[in-house]
């Protein structure tokens, strides 16, 4: 499985370590957090509060896309 990210140090780490399972496994339990539970994540980060709505819906997007790879991964 390749995944699309190039994050320079931690790319290797990433590439070795990380299976599809964990990628699916991190992708339900955040997206079983309310809409209010990451947006509060985003602020407590330092994000400013009129582009909160707009990580949340990226960051809902990016979930679904990692929870599709469980449908792969029951395929292997």
């Amino acid at each position: 499985m390749r995944f699309h990210f190039h994050g320079g140090w931690r790319e290797p780490l990433l590439t070795r370590d990380v299976t599809v399972d964990d990628v699916v496994w991190l992708c339900r339990r955040l997206a079983a957090r309310s809409d209010a539970q990451l947006r509060a994540a985003f602020r407590a980060g330092g994000s400013p509060k009129d582009v909160d709505a707009r990580y949340v819906k990226h960051l809902r997007s990016r979930l679904a896309e990692g929870l599709r790879l469980a449908q792969h991964a029951s395929a292997r």
